[in-house]
């Protein structure tokens, strides 16, 4: 079975496409699970909003 995640970011347009095929039996909570599968760069639970941001609005939050 793969996993595709389909993310967008609440700071701008930007979209990403993820597939995965899941890795054997290991377990772990969903926001871990999306977060191993998110393309580089992209934060799918912000910890203080729990909203998605792709690498550069990231940057900016974090930098800024």
């Amino acid at each position: 079975m793969a996993v595709t995640v389909h993310l967008a970011c609440s700071g701008c347009d930007a979209t990403a496409n993820s597939l995965r095929l899941p890795n054997g039996s290991r377990r772990a909570r969903v926001t871990e699970a999306l977060q191993a599968i998110a393309p580089e760069g992209w934060v799918v639970f912000d910890p203080f909003t729990a909203v998605t941001y792709c690498p550069k609005c990231w940057a900016e939050i974090t930098d800024g």
